[in-house]
């Protein structure tokens, strides 16, 4: 039989046990919040480091572009000129790794990798990202050109257009022409403009001088070549210029006659350096007739500024335009071309280094020729992160992740 003092023992032992069964349970609740919570905030931690290591990754990228137009070579090298580094320091607490993957046709494909850290001691964490991304540093597609025959004898020549690439600020037009009248005609463009496709009117401004082979030397079939580039600023941006009308000035009573032909090229551009609202250029080009010597007009860059460099040539219709040499610049490129009576073509250096003195140099022709051409700094001076001017296409031309 149970006596009062072991009713209230064991009335004492079950509240203690109850008790100590409650602090327990609290506990274990107490710590499944602590450890919900840490892991909460380490999933955040991870989430915002996996963001940075892409961001980090995607501005490498950017970096490599930069470094590609400013001559880097896309090689496996290891040498400071070559694509590839092994360790970029980031803005935070970031770092990149940029390694040579291939080359085709103007397109550096690099394998990237960013990666990030976070906290201290202990309780270090990071992430990292890998990324395949193409850069370029010129035109992964010609751009539009334009063979013109004027079926009209006299006056204005209307119909010409092109399309604008995203991100341009500069539209290169460069015209090469033949007049079929009279070699001891002065011919001149009086007026060239453009109806945008936002409804306002772009009038081209020469960029070089008017050039021309000497009447003294024009052949039989009264030949005269003529080049001129020219610059548009501001066009509508991913929109067109559209019923371009080019008036040439060629003196009262004359005629273009039966041998009149036109080539048009065009080239967009951006990041380039200003001055106010005028485009710093430097024109260049010559005239003349053949007799065996290269044709060879030179243009020096700006001493603090990689420039883009530009000629446009045209030849009478027994010229046969040969190759270029491309030992000139890095990434030399052909542009337009065009053959109808005449021949023409232009190509552009994407990246020349600053104070350099380029010579466009082409093979003798056997013909009587005009070429003109222009060089445009860039807006910014200094690598890797600016000095380039960009033509449509340059940059980066896409990215993938590499899932790892």
């Amino acid at each position: 039989m149970n006596t009062p003092i072991t009713r209230k023992f064991q009335r004492g032992a079950v509240s203690l046990a109850v008790t100590l069964l409650i602090l327990f349970l609290l506990t274990a609740v107490v710590q499944a919040g602590l450890s919900l919570s840490s892991g909460v905030n380490r999933n955040a931690v991870d989430t915002d480091d996996r963001a940075q290591a892409l961001l980090i990754a995607e501005s490498a990228a950017e970096r490599a572009a930069a470094r590609f137009a400013g001559g880097a070579a896309c090689d496996a090298g290891t040498t400071s000129s070559s694509i590839g580094e092994t360790s970029v320091s980031m803005l935070g607490s970031g770092m990149a790794s940029i390694s040579y993957v291939s080359y085709t046709s103007g397109v550096c494909v690099v394998s990237i990798t960013g990666s990030t850290t976070s906290g201290s001691g202990s309780l270090v964490r990071g992430a990292s990202r890998s990324i395949q991304a193409s850069v370029v540093s010129t035109a992964n597609s010609v751009n539009a050109s334009q063979f013109v025959s004027p079926t009209a004898t006299s006056g204005p020549i209307s119909g010409l257009t092109h399309t604008v690439a995203a991100g341009t600020t500069m539209v290169l037009v460069n015209l090469a022409w033949k007049s079929g009248t009279s070699c001891n005609q002065t011919w001149s463009v009086s007026t060239l403009s453009f109806t945008g496709s936002d409804g306002n009117t772009y009038s081209a401004v020469p960029a070089s001088l008017l050039y021309s082979s000497p009447s003294s030397n024009c052949n039989g079939n009264l030949n005269r070549i003529w080049a001129q580039t020219f610059y548009i600023m501001n066009p509508p941006s991913g929109g067109s210029l559209n019923n371009g009308v080019l008036n040439l000035s060629i003196g009262s009573g004359s005629t273009f006659g039966n041998k009149f032909y036109l080539l048009v090229g065009y080239i967009d551009v951006s990041d380039v350096l200003m001055s106010g609202s005028t485009p710093v250029l430097t024109g260049f080009g010559i005239g003349g007739s053949d007799t065996g010597n290269p044709i060879a007009p030179s243009v020096t860059t700006n001493s603090t500024r990689y420039s883009l460099v530009v000629d446009n040539i045209g030849l009478a219709s027994n010229g046969n335009l040969a190759s270029f040499d491309a030992s000139v610049c890095t990434g030399r490129t052909a542009a337009w071309n065009g053959k109808g009576n005449m021949v023409g073509q232009g190509t552009y250096c994407p990246s020349v280094a600053p104070g350099t003195t380029v010579t466009m140099r082409w093979p003798s022709q056997g013909s009587d020729y005009a070429i003109s051409g222009v060089a445009v700094p860039a807006s910014s001076a200094g690598l890797p992160s600016g000095g380039r001017v960009r033509t449509k296409g340059g940059g980066v031309q896409g990215w993938r992740e590499i899932v790892q």
